[in-house]
């Protein structure tokens, strides 16, 4: 089994259908969506809204559209669709779930150690993303748009681009190993840009950079294995819904 893994990550693939050029466009436009979703939705609830739920419905109204966009971009064609790899075992899938909550428990564990030992930083209370979470002020449907956010349309949208489109080009073009670590990398930043960290703390590189960085190899690394995307989103959705468990179990 172990062998069969290590065979898998160091073994370069056939490029797709579709150029290296072409997987970083796939990037900006996830980047861009994010600005249009945000733009519209501050367009329609910015004076009925608070600024929180604004934000969230931008990212998701984001995030559907870059859906939109890989559908009708990378899925025209039966090679195409097949070299996206939506498709797998319910056995790949299950197992899945496991690196998903690991890589949260862990780097929950390693957070803990980068803010001196409290249960819950400051800083990753001041990430824009898990704010709705914690709020005592906040509103049901804007902690219920958080959960869909986070477990269901960041995981598929951001998977889609990243393990879907721009993983198999870059190792393709850039080695298999070059690659993975280069997705993850360009994953990292695009988080950083996207979902930009509140104050100047620099426990806040860790949550904003670094976590997406590590997050993103394992994710990348469940889609080599399992040559499915569809299981990376799972992964994905996993570490968000154990992530929000544990602000839950942190804050109340």
């Amino acid at each position: 089994m172990t062998q069969q893994i290590t065979s898998r990550l160091k073994t370069t693939p056939e490029a797709p259908p579709w150029s290296t050029l072409s997987a970083f466009w796939a990037i900006v436009v996830a980047f861009l969506t994010i600005l249009i979703g945000s733009t519209i939705a501050l367009a329609l609830l910015g004076d009925t809204q608070s600024e929180n739920f604004v934000k969230l419905a931008g990212w998701t109204l984001g995030a559907i559209l870059t859906m939109i966009f890989v559908a009708m971009t990378y899925r025209r064609t039966a090679e195409s669709r097949q070299a996206m790899r939506l498709t797998g075992t319910g056995s790949s899938l299950l197992m899945a779930l496991l690196p998903g909550v690991l890589i949260a428990i862990v780097l929950d564990t390693i957070s803990r150690i980068v803010s001196s030992g409290s249960t819950l930083s400051e800083a990753v209370l001041n990430l824009p993303e898990v704010i709705p979470l914690f709020e005592q002020s906040a509103a049901s449907n804007m902690r219920i748009l958080s959960v869909v956010f986070l477990v269901f349309a960041q995981p598929i949208a951001e998977e889609l681009v990243f393990r879907g489109v721009a993983l198999p080009a870059f190792r393709s073009s850039f080695g298999a190993w070059s690659g993975l670590a280069f997705s993850s990398f360009v994953y990292a930043v695009l988080h950083f840009l996207a979902y930009p960290p509140a104050g100047q703390d620099i426990t806040l590189l860790w949550y904003a950079l670094v976590v997406p960085l590590l997050a993103g190899l394992v994710f990348g690394v469940v889609r080599i294995v399992t040559d499915s995307t569809r299981a990376a989103i799972l992964a994905h959705s996993a570490f968000g819904a154990t992530m929000i468990v544990m602000v839950f179990l942190t804050v109340g």
